[in-house]
Order: C-alpha cells, then structure tokens, then sequence
C-alpha cells in the first residue's frame, strides 16, 4: 500500500511529496506561529517598522495558503500587527 501524496504544480511540470502526519503539520504550525510572534515583539530587530510590518503580512499570507491559518486568525495577526506598527511609528513620531 502507497502512502498519500501532496501534487501541485511547479511552473509547468508537478512536485510530488508525501503528506504530512497530524504531529509533523502541528509542529510546523507552531513553529510557524512561534517565528511570527518572534518577529512581532523582537525590540532590537535590524528592520525598520515597515519593513518588520511587511514581512509580518507576508509570513501571514504564507501561513494562510498553507493552511496553519484560517482567514479569522489571518485577520486577528493582521489586526495585532497593524497595531504594533502604529505604536511603532506614534513612538517615532513623538520621539520615543
């Protein structure tokens, strides 16, 4: 008996893998999930407030298409990460 495959498409030709057991997505999920909150509160971070903010939504968008998050949580990030970006930038803006 064959194991389950994963196939999607690579340019023009299919990559073929071997699906991921319930722990090996869990783990990747939390390790996913634990990288963005990183990202989120790392203070001595060499990213400007932009650049930490975009690449917050685009872990995000990542995440969503691999399925370690449902657009709810994908709204509830985004919402977390646009408000830490405006405390970043009302920070700069007053001097902080």
């Amino acid at each position: 008996m064959s194991s389950p495959v994963n196939v999607s498409p690579v340019g023009s030709l299919y990559r073929i893998q071997p699906l991921e057991t319930g722990a090996m997505y869990e783990d990747r999920k939390s390790q996913a999930l634990a990288t963005w909150h990183n990202l989120l509160d790392c203070s001595d971070i060499r990213m400007t407030a932009q650049e930490q903010y975009e690449e917050l939504l685009r872990l995000v968008e990542v995440y969503l298409r691999q399925g370690f998050i449902d657009r709810e949580e994908r709204k509830r990030l985004v919402t977390e990460a646009t408000k830490r970006y405006a405390q970043a930038v009302e920070g700069v803006r007053i001097g902080r």
